[in-house]
């Protein structure tokens, strides 16, 4: 009888503790599956910077020619000139710092942030050719002349795209990666405006 009670209460201690044991799994269960914020949102979104959504490849071809004046006469040994070949990129999207993040019942999402933009635009340095420079006498062509050349066509070329619809497209990609994104995440309906 007593090795009865014995193995009785035995048990007993066993189920306590086995219970005890669940008990406190369950809380930690509880307490580490994380509350989703706006902040904790918006803090995942600014860990990625920028969101690159769009690059453009080119190849460009300019033509370049100076003549020195004197009182709108051209200068006899003043020209100078080239013929160069250049290509290049340029990337647009958003800077994800800018996100702004709004969570609303059941799961919804409202996300602002700001318009797509030129992230960067790269000359590639190997891919330049000069296929004819001429200078004269008086007027020598210098590194500089090159330099100005492929600034002024890298702000044309930006400009550009920029009236085909280039941002709007990044705009348009921007919206697609980021509702994926969002929509991983678990949220449903999600509202993404984009603001200047």
């Amino acid at each position: 009888m007593i090795s009865f009670i014995r193995k009785n209460l035995i048990i007993f201690f066993l189920i306590a503790i086995i219970i005890f044991l669940l008990n406190i799994e369950f809380k930690n269960i509880i307490i580490s599956s994380p509350q989703i914020t706006s902040d904790l949102v918006e803090t995942r979104l600014n860990a990625i910077q920028e969101l690159a959504a769009l690059k453009y490849y080119y190849k460009n071809v300019v033509s370049y020619k100076d003549t020195k004046e004197f009182q709108s006469l051209h200068l006899p040994f003043s020209s100078k000139s080239l013929l160069l070949v250049y290509g290049g990129y340029i990337k647009a999207g958003v800077d994800m710092s800018t996100a702004h993040i709004e969570l609303k019942p059941e799961n919804n999402i409202v996300v602002q942030i700001k318009e797509a933009q030129i992230l960067d635009h790269v000359i590639n340095e190997e891919e330049v050719v000069i296929y004819n420079e001429c200078s004269d006498l008086f007027n020598n062509l210098e590194i500089q002349d090159y330099l100005d050349v492929i600034v002024k066509e890298k702000e044309k070329t930006a400009k550009d795209i920029i009236n085909k619809g280039f941002l709007e497209e990044a705009n348009e990609k921007t919206y697609f990666l980021l509702y994926n994104l969002l929509n991983d995440m678990g949220f449903n309906p999600i509202e993404i405006h984009f603001v200047p």
